[in-house]
């Protein structure tokens, strides 16, 4: 049987939440500058 009490004091998160979503939100902005960056290169050839 589980001893969640047990499992609970070894469970150390990853990131805290705040940093979590800094992390999502830069990502974000990397991933559309260079989509932007993409459809621009793009239409300068044509």
């Amino acid at each position: 049987m589980i001893d969640f009490k047990a499992e609970m004091e070894r469970f150390k998160p990853i990131m805290e939440i705040d940093e979590l979503e800094d992390s999502i939100k830069t990502y974000d902005m990397e991933d559309m500058i260079d989509i932007l960056k993409y459809l621009s290169e793009e239409n300068a050839k044509n």
